[in-house]
């Protein structure tokens, strides 16, 4: 595609001047009983008449119910606006849409949680001996404007009694968040839907963890994905078959199919209605091999590369690395995991233990080469790296850093991304949106944003807990290009 493009994101708020004033918010929250709920948390997303507090990124306003389920919050704003009030309580959520006014307190905004008529949010109660994973992510359409009246749902994998989960999205900003019960790690297939339009993806969570930028777009576009064939040794494969079959958010009945070049090389244009996850497959005259990738309508995804091992293709893989704290201290007993898929051997997740120095080995027995999430999690603090695992080969050096920067200083640190952005030509391409979506290590789960300046040029700060792969993803009308990078 001409016109490729970089990616980074950097939020920025303008101030809204001085002639603003304080609503008050006040109510109580109680579940289904009446009795209070305590600690439930208040959210209210910022809209454009709200002035957005400059310690959180996110601009949502947040506050916490007593001992007696009684909350207030103090939101600024310079006009009469609509806020969506939503109380969130473990699983269970709520949210109410109120009108306010600039200087008027707005008191009696009372919220249920776990109503017995299901207004109470989410999939029911707690179930005794579950865990609690938490997904958030957005909703926008092809424009990545917020979709209206859409809802998030979760189901399947080893949910706690079988329990679908749901909730709405956030008019103003696209944003969801959704707490689900389940009995260890599994995988869950979460779905975006508004009217006739849905998307969706499986996403692999664990107890007590966080899948951030679980992002959809809902409405059709083309989604291209170009990479390279090679063998075993990594010779390119001339005249392979690649193959993506269809699923609902396809157009037509057929697969999508192209050839490798004399370099192994490919490039497909693949119709959907909605993200979705696909499978990119390469056939060879006795072997397969795939990728599973989420694909968005009007991007690109480049470097998806496959690899035709040996007649079977099967064997097991090595993953070798050291996890450490942000001072380089090896962490003792940290779990590091890959979770199973069809390109993997059985169903369960493949789990080690770091060594008193932090070291780890991991076998993955595979039934081809593919693309896999390396995670590792120690109490809250988690990351992830993804990459091609082949058969019989040994990938060292996946290293993970779990903390944030300095000696146990909890704010994180921070890594500025810096970079430009060109046309096909080599000429900087001005005012393009370069975006990074939030993942488990940043304190935001949406994307920021920032903008190229006239020589292409862009630099964006990202608050981290510790190191990462973050995808700088760059957006200029209909073109847009991606990288990941380590920070």
């Amino acid at each position: 595609m001409a016109g490729a493009l970089l990616i980074v994101v950097a939020a920025s708020c303008d101030s809204a001047g001085s002639d603003t004033s304080v609503v008050t918010l006040s109510g109580t929250v109680t579940d289904g009983s009446g009795d209070a709920v305590e600690n439930a948390r208040i959210e209210v997303p910022a809209t454009e008449a709200t002035i957005q507090d400059e310690d959180d990124p996110q601009g949502t306003f947040t506050a916490r119910t007593d001992s007696s389920g009684n909350y207030r919050l103090d939101i600024e704003v310079d006009a009469s606006t609509e806020l969506t009030v939503r109380a969130v309580r473990g699983e269970l959520n709520n949210e109410q849409i109120v009108t306010v006014f600039p200087g008027e307190p707005r008191p009696n905004v009372d919220l249920v949680l776990g109503s017995d008529d299901g207004s109470g949010g989410n999939g029911g109660g707690p179930v005794s001996g579950a865990s609690t994973a938490t997904i958030t992510g957005g909703v926008t359409d092809v424009d990545g404007r917020p979709v209206r009246n859409a809802r998030v749902v979760v189901s399947g994998g080893a949910t706690a009694g079988d329990q679908t989960y749901s909730t709405p999205v956030d008019s103003a900003t696209g944003a969801y968040r959704l707490e689900v019960q389940i009995n260890g790690s599994t995988e869950l297939t979460v779905q975006a839907i508004s009217d006739n339009l849905t998307a969706q993806q499986t996403v692999t969570v664990s107890p007590e963890a966080t899948r951030q930028s679980i992002d959809f777009v809902l409405g059709g576009g083309t989604f291209t994905v170009s990479g390279q064939v090679t063998d075993g040794d990594g010779n390119p494969l001339s005249d392979v078959r690649v193959e993506v079959p269809t699923n609902d958010q396809t157009v037509g009945a057929e697969p999508f199919t192209a050839r490798t070049d004399g370099g192994g090389n490919y490039s497909l244009d693949v119709e959907i209605t909605g993200s979705t996850e696909l499978t990119v497959r390469a056939v060879g005259d006795d072997r397969t091999t795939q990728q599973t990738l989420t694909a968005f309508p009007g991007q690109t995804r480049q470097n998806v590369d496959l690899v035709l091992g040996s007649s079977t293709g099967e064997g097991t893989a090595t993953v070798t690395g050291t996890v450490t704290d942000a001072d380089g201290n090896g962490l003792n007993d940290v779990r590091v995991e890959v979770p199973a898929s069809d390109q993997t051997v059985g169903s369960q997740p493949f789990v080690t233990l770091t060594d008193a120095g932090g070291q780890y080995t991991l076998e993955v027995d595979l039934r081809s080469s593919t693309e896999k999430q390396i995670r590792t999690v120690k109490d809250t603090l988690n990351a992830a790296k993804i990459r091609t695992l082949i058969p019989g080969q040994t990938r060292d050096g996946i290293d993970f850093v779990l903390g944030g920067g300095g000696s146990g200083d909890d704010e994180g640190g921070t890594a500025t991304v810096t970079g430009r952005v060109t046309n096909s030509e080599g000429d900087p391409v001005t005012s393009a949106r370069v975006k990074v979506p939030g993942n488990a290590q940043t304190p935001f789960s949406q994307a920021i944003s920032t903008r190229t300046g006239p020589n292409g040029n862009y630099s964006i700060d990202v608050d981290l807990f510790g190191s990462t792969e973050l995808t700088v993803r760059a957006v200029r009308g209909e073109l847009n290009n991606e990288q990941i990078v380590t920070v």
